[in-house]
């Protein structure tokens, strides 16, 4: 693997890593991309807060201090979390072994099935996004691709939308209102060439996972269902042939289990969490030799990295940490309802009394930490904080995989309009988009864009950071929406789209020429200020 400075990717200067890495397999278009993830949180390996609860969990099991945690100490544990007294049968089916004894596995299972989930999940998210798919509305045959013939009137056909006639061609005017969701790793798009997709279906690759599930989402994903051909991995070809032992082009079952030892893509550190253990950001330390011959380009944008490959954009970003609730505030609310004699504790008695403070009555055990049949302020504090501890030491990796499509191929400036040059300059950008030059566009040759942000479960702010709109800043993305100017272009330059046309221009045929001095059929913002400079 070649490794990638700091320095060269201007990315951020984070310094902590995991012990071990986490492999992360992320299908994409052309085939799976290999994450190995250095995963912190609150500057240590994410997995080192889940490890201490199940430490706790094993002491509160072994009530008699003899070192041998069992599930019968558990259960009479009155601070045993999950309510084991109240629920039996959960001995029965977290004991694996019928020994009695509670070991760090069981333990751990038990956690990961009533404290939401495992140490790290994966899972999708289905953003609501507007889909503008003029492919549709330019496919006259309905085959799904655009042929040579419906590429030479699309033009035509497109500006006939542009119902406000003001130059531009908004998304709303395409398809109107129409939104479109869809739910990643359940909807199957199926191609005209048989193979199907699914999104957001990445997957941790470790024991539980392993093989099988590697399996079932890459050949489905990939193969229709099937084995998979070499030919649906077309950016992956080293991978591919890594994996293809027996070389006959086609991967087998048991094939599949070299995805956990193959060389990584790219390998990224990931803090998430509090920001005095250090900042919070994504880090690519490492970049393989497949990847930098495919041209890749990694950009930095503050907590987010950005890499384009094979038409899909990549983005890896750490999600902060929103306000933890404040659990003094619920104390003191408690506190105010049931502590009739105004002492500053409540004793059972008290809350015996009051019908709105039953559930404190029947878990009395659980908030009384010191055991003195009292409970304080800031046993109630801790409570809260114990039930919330599970998914504080969680991390969550969402990935949402936007659906491609030609109206963000074709916005050049991703303002959400086509404007008179994007309209004119539509045959570049269709011979850019034909990647395999036969003349034609199919839905394969569409810019995409897939969003991996990782954050504690319960606090992370995922919604701002998930692209809401698209993919915006595509593979093919020139620039951002030109702007400024002197205030004459500014005041010429009526729809807002950068450029003054003929149509907009205030003044004579020969004036306009003048000012267009690169004679491209617009006035933009740089000649606009070059021509006042020189008055």
């Amino acid at each position: 693997m070649t490794r990638v400075t700091t320095a060269t990717l201007l990315l951020l200067p984070l310094t902590l890593s995991a012990a071990e890495p986490v492999r992360l397999v992320v299908p994409l278009r052309g085939g799976p991309l290999l994450l190995d993830l250095y995963l912190t949180l609150d500057g240590r390996p994410y997995e080192a807060g889940r490890n201490e609860l199940v430490d706790e969990m094993l002491t509160l099991a072994d009530e008699d201090g003899d070192g041998v945690p069992t599930w019968g100490e558990a259960v009479l544990n009155p601070r045993f979390p999950f309510n084991l007294s109240r629920q039996r049968q959960l001995v029965q089916q977290f004991d694996g072994n019928r020994d009695t004894r509670m070991d760090r596995e069981e333990a751990k299972a038990l956690l990961e099935r009533y404290g939401g989930g495992p140490a790290l999940n994966v899972s999708a998210r289905s953003p609501a996004a507007f889909n503008a798919s003029i492919l549709s509305l330019l496919d006259v045959d309905d085959d799904e691709v655009l042929s040579a013939e419906e590429l030479a009137t699309a033009a035509v056909r497109l500006r006939v939308h542009d119902l406000d006639d003001d130059g531009l061609l908004a998304a709303t005017e395409v398809l109107g209102q129409r939104q479109q969701t869809y739910t990643p790793g359940q909807r199957i798009l199926r191609r005209p060439n048989g193979q199907s997709t699914m999104a957001g279906t990445s997957f941790v690759w470790n024991a539980e996972n392993g093989t099988n599930l590697a399996r079932e989402i890459l050949s489905r994903r990939y193969g229709a269902g099937h084995r998979v051909p070499k030919a649906a991995w077309p950016t992956h070809t080293d991978l591919f042939d890594a994996l293809d032992t027996d070389g006959n082009a086609v991967l087998e079952n048991e094939e599949f289990a070299g995805l956990r030892t193959a060389d990584a893509h790219l390998t990224v550190s990931v803090a998430i969490g509090n920001t005095e253990a250090g900042p919070v950001g994504v880090q690519v330390t490492g970049v393989s030799d497949p990847v930098e011959r495919d041209g890749v380009r990694l950009e930095d944008r503050s907590q987010s990295v950005r890499l384009e490959r094979a038409r899909t954009g990549i983005v890896l970003q750490a999600a902060p940490d929103r306000a933890s609730p404040d659990y003094s505030q619920t104390a003191a609310n408690v506190l105010r309802l049931g502590d009739t004699d105004k002492n500053g504790y409540l004793e059972s008695d008290e809350l015996e009394k009051s019908r709105s403070q039953q559930y404190l009555v029947q878990r009395f055990d659980e908030f009384d930490a010191d055991m003195d049949s009292k409970i304080f302020p800031e046993e109630i504090e801790a409570f809260y904080e114990r039930q919330q501890a599970p998914r504080n030491t969680q991390v969550t990796i969402v990935v949402s995989e936007l659906q491609p499509t030609l109206f963000d191929g074709l916005d050049v400036d991703g303002d959400r309009r086509l404007s008179v040059r994007e309209l004119r300059n539509l045959p570049s950008r269709f011979a850019e988009l034909d990647v395999n030059g036969d003349g034609r566009i199919g839905p394969d040759e569409l810019p995409g864009e897939t969003t991996l942000s990782f954050g504690r479960s319960s606090l992370a702010n995922f919604q701002r950071l998930t692209p809401p709109n698209g993919p915006n800043a595509s593979t093919f993305r020139g620039g951002g929406v030109r702007t400024g100017g002197p205030k004459w272009f500014v005041a010429m330059d009526v729809n807002g789209d950068g450029d003054v046309t003929p149509r907009e221009f205030v003044g004579t045929a020969e004036q306009f020429g003048t000012l267009d001095t690169n004679e491209d059929g617009f006035v933009d913002a740089d000649e606009a200020r070059a021509a006042t400079a020189s008055r």
